[in-house]
């Protein structure tokens, strides 16, 4: 818009802006409005002239994420009128008594699978579909809420069902790989809404890939260990004498020919080829010790660097009216959405077995994933982040209402190409 057209509409809904705030019917109104900027339930004069800010771009969007009311990153004209509207008129709140039942069915193509391979690049693997009883079906999640807290407004979400797996079918060049999810339901207390906002429901998750490496200026497994990290190829690397050096076998890492100082592997492992059995290092696992067939434990491509633990926690900002979370919270109770994860190579998905659970930490604000000396590249940096939309408890039970969960979790070494990767997880309603 030309900077006369910004003019004229900063001086448009400043004039209204004024009007209202001389008039009595800004009453409380309901915390989803559009324009009421901190969830107090009223869309003052001052929050108005927010949005006006916004529109001219001297105001962050984040400083009244609610007024953008159709989610595309910016405050339009129509959505400044919106909130004027909403300044005259009270919003419908929540009804008293439980929410009910939201059945939240995923539209496929605006529920993609992506991976971020490196800064500026992501790659959509496809979009998310269910499988129950071995048939495609769209896929659902059913979120049962409660009550909203009288005092906080925020009320408790159950996953009462799901399709039997939520999947990705990439089963084509140059992916060849089906994403199969698996939700454990029912999962009681797995997230919570916040009807009248004021909580910060973003979550990021970050991953160093270099804290150090094994031998390398002083760096010692101990240290990784201290950092709640864990060494990569460990049944590969010399624990003593050449410490950090990769090996096959004990006489590897001897620091000279008349000493017996070495030793392969930092820890107890089963051999993953050749023979059965415990190992330390792969030559322990040897059927040929001519052939060395024997691998001890999980190669990794950086043998000897000590990957930090993953990191998550919670962004800062109010997530606004309406942001639903399902994740482990300490704060609320809350238990997160297990679910089994397994990669095959064709449809239909089959049971994960003994494949271990893990909590999703799906959000409707922001989901931020960084990893830390990416590739193990040190120095470099790799951040993807997804937005998500928030849920409106005044009409929570509408299978099409708004609605859009997010999650970004980094992968180290998970790149087919070679390197790390960060994966997104976008499940948006129809």
């Amino acid at each position: 818009m030309p900077r006369a057209g910004y003019t004229q509409v900063r001086s448009a809904v400043i004039a209204l802006a004024l009007w209202v705030g001389s008039t009595t019917a800004s009453a409380a109104l309901a915390a989803a409005c559009v324009g009421d900027c901190n969830g107090d339930g009223e869309v003052t004069v001052n929050e108005l002239l927010v949005l006006v800010n916004i529109t001219l771009d001297t105001a962050a969007l984040s400083s009244c994420a609610v007024g953008d009311q159709n989610d595309d990153g910016q405050i339009t004209v129509n959505e400044i009128i919106g909130g004027v509207n909403n300044a005259l008129s009270a919003c419908p709140g929540p009804p008293p008594g439980p929410l009910g039942v939201r059945r939240f069915t995923l539209n496929q193509a605006r529920s993609p699978f992506q991976a971020a391979l490196a800064p500026g690049l992501t790659f959509t693997v496809g979009g998310f579909q269910g499988q129950t009883n071995g048939q495609l079906e769209p896929a659902f999640l059913e979120l049962d809420a409660g009550e909203p807290d009288a005092a906080t407004g925020v009320a408790t979400v159950n996953v009462t069902r799901a399709s039997e797996f939520l999947v990705v079918n990439g089963s084509q060049p140059p992916v060849n790989l089906v994403l199969c999810l698996k939700p454990l339901v029912p999962v009681q207390a797995a997230g919570a809404v916040a009807c009248n906002g004021n909580f910060s429901f973003g979550v990021g998750i970050a991953q160093n890939h270099h804290i150090g490496q094994l031998g390398v200026d002083g760096f010692t497994a101990e240290a990784c260990t201290a950092g709640d990290g864990h060494i990569e190829s460990p049944n590969q690397i010399c624990a003593a004498g050449k410490v950090g050096e990769a090996c096959r076998k004990n006489a590897d890492c001897t620091t000279t020919t008349s000493t017996d100082d070495g030793a392969c592997g930092l820890s107890a492992s089963a051999c993953t080829q050749g023979r059965a059995g415990a190992c330390r290092a792969d030559a322990d696992c040897d059927i040929d010790p001519v052939a060395e067939d024997g691998v001890c434990g999980t190669p990794g491509p950086h043998p000897g660097v000590c990957n930090g633990p993953l990191r998550a926690g919670q962004l800062p900002g109010d997530s606004g009216p309406g942001a639903l979370v399902l994740a482990p919270n300490d704060q609320f109770n809350l238990n997160g959405l297990p679910v089994k994860l397994r990669i095959q190579s064709s449809l239909p998905c089959v049971d994960p077995g003994d494949v271990p659970a893990m909590p999703f930490a799906l959000t409707s604000g922001t989901a931020r994933g960084t990893i830390e000396n990416f590739s193990n590249d040190v120095g470099q940096t790799l951040n993807f982040e997804l937005r998500g939309e928030n849920f409106s408890c005044s009409d929570w039970q509408n299978p099409a209402g708004p609605g859009r969960l997010v999650l970004v979790a980094p992968a180290l070494d998970q790149n087919p190409g070679g390197g790390d990767v960060v994966t997104g997880f976008t499940f948006s309603g129809h």
